[in-house]
């Protein structure tokens, strides 16, 4: 699943067990399409990840469209 072009925050989580980070706001940089901000929900950090699709910025695991996204998406 992709995020979406709009540059609004989405909902992800990180579906590794032992990673310390569950669920993420993940956005597309507005000027560069292989750009990510990817955030925890507590805002106790923010990066800047590069790729075709973002990854946990702890553990580097695929994120998974979260609970709440998938709700909303129909």
């Amino acid at each position: 699943m992709r995020v979406s072009d709009t540059g609004e925050w989405q909902l992800r989580r990180c579906p590794t067990a032992g990673c310390s980070t569950t669920m993420l706001r993940v956005r597309r940089h507005p000027r560069t399409k292989d750009l990510w901000w990817v955030g925890r929900l507590d805002y106790a950090g923010t990066w800047l990840i590069a790729g075709i699709e973002p990854c946990c910025p702890l553990c580097g695991s695929d994120i998974e469209v979260g609970v709440e996204a998938r709700e909303n998406a129909g």
